[in-house]
């Protein structure tokens, strides 16, 4: 026979309301957790190198004036994303 781990909602009816102490002491925790990962992110960035610029221009210049940007879990379709240009075909 397996064991359900998950409380249901008759247990957590009937569970004991958390004391003072306790709901402190968890929000201390949750405090002090949310400080060490605003120390560490801080410790974890890199120094930029002297000489170097931190975002160096494209290669060439951009034409386009707007973008439209779709995420899709699955993704697109190849057919959804054919676009034919018969200009193209001219040149």
């Amino acid at each position: 026979m397996q064991q359900n781990l998950l409380p249901t909602i008759e247990t957590l009816r009937y569970a004991a309301p958390l004391s003072r102490r306790d709901l402190l002491g968890q929000f201390a925790t949750g405090l002090g957790g949310m400080a060490l990962a605003s120390l560490l992110s801080s410790e974890s960035s890199a120094n930029p190198v002297p000489g170097e610029a931190a975002d160096p221009p494209p290669h060439h210049p951009s034409k386009s004036k707007r973008v439209i940007q779709i995420f899709l879990q699955g993704g697109l379709s190849q057919v959804d994303t054919f676009d034919y240009k018969p200009e193209l075909e001219r040149l």
